[in-house]
């Protein structure tokens, strides 16, 4: 490679598709082999990713005071969840892990508030440990939450007996122990143990701490610092994120957490920007997070509420650049179940006074027919005013789809919330790759790009047999027709089906994707999967925008 010029090597996994991909900075298309040395990375992948669907799924949920009921509907529900999983035909392959909201509140691990901070009294709190715990243990919570616990879970051994803390199954095996019983509405007997799993660990409790932090928590069970949730995130399956609580995120930023302090003053004179400790902390999320045509440390209805600019909660694109760091944006998918409809959607903000707490101190958000949300069947289900995940989910949903949501006060939709998400192609096979930028050209015309065949072992090394660039009509087809889920198009099969080998494509992003700027896919004869024990690597020259004069265009 030309001297002066460095290189950086950027990788993904993608479900069926196990490669590395060399970004060089240089302005030249010289042949991708000799721009392109073998790269190392680890790697595991096989062509039976193609039939086999991986999943892993982690379940964040609020573990504060107002949740039990909440909780009790959620891991109800699960029981139609798992069967979408392990119907027959489309058996998927999947970790299923719990994890809570609570990640504490103190600035550093030996630096305690002067008062209590109640069950905000830790540093870290649960730190998004893995939840392999039965919610018969759980010493912490209200009446409430021990009674869903002893109707919902049957006996305490129903938990991970490989020393992992999540849930696995794949075609009837699981590392639960199994509960034969006759189903009535099948005539037949079946296996609940995998069920009851889900109600002891997914009851996680509500003695948690009352700062919410769902996204801090999903960062924290997902970014490898805990060696008890070694072995839940693999590389080559799709995330599934569900956030459930009933409130909106506080997940401070490490560098203001001296702002969680519990003492409090009265502040009485209306003040759009009052302090942080003119307010209880739990409510001090949503009053240091918004800025209203009208005070908040007042009460009554707040109108044109927007995020504050000096907010000090992390903001939401900071953990979308976490997911997307640990896996292409194909490969995740976010399904809430919390208020709705969100501040910015027409949800209310209404503050109102604790009549047993004088002051600004004792303001809190209202509850009944005023509150963020109010179940249509039961009025006693209710959630608070909620902005932050919204704008998280317009963050991560691409263009043309739906966001994956239901609102946490209609508990009988849980259900089909989360069942419906589970035939949508993030958690599927994909067949079109992601590539950051568009390749370089040969003068031919051709992308500047390697394609080929590997052992899994072996990912990055290179390919013994380069494939060719398919011919127009099929690269316009792929380019034109999103493939279904794992399987393409009729389109793209009749377009391609005159191929006499296997061939790539490099296709446009879709429309208004601004994550990337190409896509790449394979097509084989008679749309087949590839060589048994193999997995495909792509390696392509790409243009360095930022110092050429003349990007190519893209294909």
């Amino acid at each position: 490679m030309a001297s002066g010029f460095g290189s950086i090597v950027a990788r993904y996994r993608r479900l069926g598709f196990g490669w590395s991909l060399l970004l060089l900075l240089g302005c030249t298309a010289e042949p991708v082999a000799t721009l392109c040395p073998v790269v190392s990375s680890n790697g595991e992948q096989s062509s039976d990713s193609f039939r086999r669907r991986k999943l892993d799924v982690l379940f964040v949920i609020d573990n504060t005071g107002s949740m039990a009921a909440k909780q009790q509907a959620l891991v109800a529900s699960l029981q139609a969840f798992l069967g979408v999983l392990d119907v027959e035909g489309h058996q998927t392959d999947y970790h299923m892990g719990f994890a809570t909201t609570d990640v504490g509140s103190w600035v550093s691990p030996e630096q305690p508030w002067t008062m209590t901070a109640g069950a905000c009294d830790s540093f870290a709190g649960d730190d998004g440990i893995l939840q392999a715990v039965s919610c018969l243990d759980r010493k912490s919570g209200s009446a409430a939450a021990a009674q869903a616990c002893s109707s919902l879970c049957p006996n305490r051994r129903f938990l991970p007996m490989d020393g992992t803390s999540f849930l696995s199954g794949y075609r009837g095996f699981h590392n639960v122990p199994s509960a034969m019983e006759f189903d009535p509405k099948t005539g037949t007997t079946v296996d609940r143990g995998p069920e009851y799993a889900l109600r002891c660990m997914g009851l996680v409790g509500d003695g948690g701490c009352g700062l919410s932090s769902p996204l801090e928590a999903m960062k924290r069970a997902l970014d490898g610092h805990r060696p008890e949730n070694r072995g839940f995130l693999r590389e080559d399956a799709s995330l599934m994120v569900v956030i459930v609580t009933d409130k909106d995120d506080c997940s401070v930023q490490t560098a203001r957490r001296a702002e969680n302090d519990p003492h409090t003053r009265n502040c009485t004179s209306p003040d759009s920007d009052a302090a942080a400790d003119c307010f209880d902390p739990a409510f001090r999320c949503l009053a240091r997070n918004l800025r209203c045509a009208e005070p908040l440390n007042t009460a009554g209805p707040k109108t044109g509420c927007q995020v504050r600019t000096d907010s000090y909660l992390e903001p939401e694109q900071n953990y979308v650049g976490f997911l997307r760091t640990i896996k292409p944006r194909q490969n995740f998918t976010i399904i809430g179940l919390w208020p709705e409809p969100s501040v910015n959607g027409g949800g209310p903000v209404v503050v109102v006074q604790d009549p047993k707490i004088a002051g600004s101190a004792g303001l809190r958000t209202a509850g009944g027919a005023q509150a963020g949300c109010q179940s249509s069947l039961d009025p006693n289900i209710v959630g608070q005013p909620q902005l932050r995940l919204n704008r998280l989910m317009s963050l991560v949903t691409r263009p043309g789809e739906p966001p994956w949501t239901g609102s946490i006060c209609e508990p009988q939709d849980y259900r089909s919330v989360l069942t419906s998400q589970i035939a949508y192609p993030p958690i599927c096979h994909l067949l079109l790759g992601d590539l950051p930028q568009i390749p370089l050209r040969h003068q031919d015309g051709t992308p500047a790009c390697m394609i080929g065949d590997v052992d899994w072992n072996t990912p990055d090394a290179v390919p013994a047999r380069a494939m060719p660039v398919c011919g127009s009509p099929c690269c316009d087809a792929m380019d034109k027709k999103q493939p279904r889920c794992g399987f393409w198009s009729d389109e793209v099969v009749s377009a391609c089906a005159s191929e006499p080998e296997s061939c790539y494509c490099i296709v446009s992003p879709e429309s208004g994707d601004s994550w990337t700027k190409a896509r790449y896919g394979v097509w084989r004869p008679r749309n087949a999967e590839g060589p048994p024990g193999t997995s495909v690597n792509i390696r392509c020259a790409m243009q360095n925008e930022s110092t050429c004069m003349n990007p190519p265009e893209s294909p």
